[in-house]
């Protein structure tokens, strides 16, 4: 359950719910592995999802083939959550040459820190880095780390570690980017 907030001609706000069904990490996003999102997504972005590894489907489960459309959107997957730091301050994503931006900053990691908050941060000591979306599943990649593990911890952000965690209360996590689209409100 969704809400919306509405105003009315007083200036009075309201709060009404929304029901929408769940989504699946990779609603729209064709199969195979993208450095680059192609067409529409191009230019719409996408919402990055997170996925629990206790949640209702088992981690193991992938897309297995490009949905048909369904109301703009595909069929239900996995149940998928935002944090609040993905929520807040990103309202899409976008993939370009494997540098995942907010449309200016990019998401990345210093040179000398073992992990990164998934956030676009104008202040970084950059690496060579590739972020990928794999069957609708984000991956990240540097050469002197090699892959990030993703961890969603108990400031409710989601972090790459490069394989660590950056605390001692977070939890592994799969990402996944939604074709904005599929969500409420998106276009």
């Amino acid at each position: 359950m969704l809400t919306s907030t509405s105003t009315d001609a007083n200036g009075n706000t309201f709060l009404i719910p929304v029901t929408q069904a769940p989504l699946a990490l990779g609603e729209g996003l064709p199969s195979g592995t993208l450095t680059d999102l192609p067409g529409p997504l191009s230019s719409s972005g996408v919402i990055v999802g997170v996925q629990s590894a206790g949640s209702e489907e088992p981690r193991s489960v992938k897309r297995q083939a490009d949905p048909a459309p369904h109301s703009g959107c595909c069929p239900v997957r996995k149940r998928w959550r935002l944090p609040h730091s993905l929520v807040t301050s990103h309202p899409g994503f976008f993939l370009r040459h494997g540098e995942l931006t907010d449309g200016d900053r990019a998401v990345g990691r210093n040179a000398t820190s073992s992990f990164a908050l998934i956030v676009p941060d104008p202040d970084f000591n950059d690496i060579t880095t590739v972020i990928s979306f794999v069957d609708g599943i984000l991956n990240w990649n540097s050469p002197d780390r090699g892959a990030a593990i993703f961890y969603q911890c108990g400031d409710a952000k989601v972090y790459a570690g490069f394989p660590n965690p950056p605390r001692d209360d977070c939890y592994v996590v799969t990402l996944g980017g939604i074709r904005r689209h599929c969500m409420p409100g998106c276009r």
